[in-house]
């Protein structure tokens, strides 16, 4: 259900009254609760709650009292004009203590607040309905329908078959595949159980991940050999767009290579050269150690998809270092992050329900005869 708000605008100054909210609407409803039974403090009826002083329960009790748990009770902070109950203790001579409240009407001096709000249960969060035998089949199919809307924007998008998504879905495994036709998974390696590195690991779809783990091997015997050190290993696929049957392949584009020497200083290169850029092994038998050059340090990952799930690009850079013995087990980094496509919005998205959205342009400006109003 869709409430209905209006928002008013208050500023507070020194030597000037704020202006009441009756002044302005004078023919809004009374509201249905009184502020005097309202006791947040009162977690269990029939008993009393120690220095809850709004509790109804507590009569004799009160006068033991040291505090009031609770000295202000409001419905909402965000309400431009409201009563306000308050509570306090006043101690007598003999040393017991009685409540003192009263009723006691405040405006709100914040530059925005609600005047009126038309449903109340929008003040706060309802309680979730619980799965059960008897009600699962019902929540199923109230939820079911909610995927990625349709390339034109259509209303109903929220309530369409899941067997018609175009695309993926927030945790689909993402669909690969190679030179050989042969379809897998997107696979991202990390620390399982262990520190060292796990191929096995599967990307899942919108779930932006950094893994870093280590990796073992011998030096001069999987220098060129072992594929988890070789910069192929992780662009030599394509990327399947959907989960359609009529889905493309994306390749894996090469936007940056780095290398790093034994001393730890980045150069970059040509990425469109990459396939030259595979393991070299250094002084396998000569008097200096072994140095394999080119090994795989870092890998990130770029996915750009579309409204609708489909994947739409993927990018990748490296960091290729050299290694030697005293540097294994190597630290391998790897990450993912997904994007989502550009799609051109209209200049002056500002409103929300109600007022501005965080993160989006205030409007401001001259009025003149033209409009809008320039955004800054």
């Amino acid at each position: 259900m869709r409430q209905k708000i209006f928002l008013q605008t208050t500023q507070s100054a020194p030597t000037v009254a704020p202006r009441e909210p009756h002044q302005l609407f004078s023919s809004l409803p009374s509201p249905d609760y009184s502020v005097s039974s309202l006791c947040p403090c009162n977690q269990h009826h029939w008993e009393c709650e120690v220095n809850c002083c709004c509790d109804p329960d507590c009569t004799e009790e009160v006068s033991l009292f040291t505090s009031c748990s609770v000295e202000k009770v409001i419905v909402s902070p965000k309400l431009c004009s409201q009563d306000v109950a308050s509570y306090s203790l006043r101690t007598s001579p003999d040393g017991y203590a009685s409540v003192q409240s009263s009723v006691d009407r405040e405006v709100n001096s914040g530059l925005f607040c609600i005047q009126k709000a038309n449903y109340d249960a929008g003040l706060s969060y309802a309680t979730p309905e619980v799965p059960t035998d008897v009600n699962f089949d019902s929540l199923f199919h109230q939820f079911v329908g909610f995927f990625f809307s349709t390339s034109e924007g259509s209303s109903g998008s929220n309530q369409q078959d899941p067997g018609l998504s175009f695309g993926y879905l927030y945790g689909d495994t993402i669909l690969t595949e190679d030179e050989m036709g042969q379809r897998g998974n997107f696979l991202l390696p990390a620390s399982a159980g262990t520190a060292y590195c796990l191929d096995a690991n599967p990307a899942a779809f919108l779930q932006d991940q950094k893994t870093t783990c280590m990796r073992n091997f011998d030096l001069v015997n999987d220098c060129t050999t072992l594929g988890a050190l070789s910069l192929q290993s992780y662009n030599g696929f394509q990327v399947v767009s959907s989960e359609i049957t009529l889905a493309t392949l994306i390749p894996v584009e090469v936007i940056s290579i780095l290398l790093q020497s034994l001393e730890g200083v980045q150069t970059p290169v040509d990425p469109s050269d990459n396939s030259s850029y595979t393991p070299q092994l250094v002084n396998p038998t000569g008097a200096a150690s072994p140095v394999c050059n080119n090994v795989v340090f870092q890998v990130q990952y770029v996915v750009v998809f579309s409204d609708v799930g489909e994947i739409k690009n993927v990018t990748t850079a490296f960091i290729l270092g050299a290694v030697r013995n005293n540097m294994i087990p190597l630290q391998q980094t790897f990450q993912i992050e997904f994007v989502q496509e550009y799609v051109k919005k209209p200049l002056f998205r500002f409103s929300g329900n109600p007022g501005y959205i965080v993160g989006l342009p205030i409007i401001a400006g001259t009025k003149t005869a033209k409009y809008p109003f320039h955004q800054l």
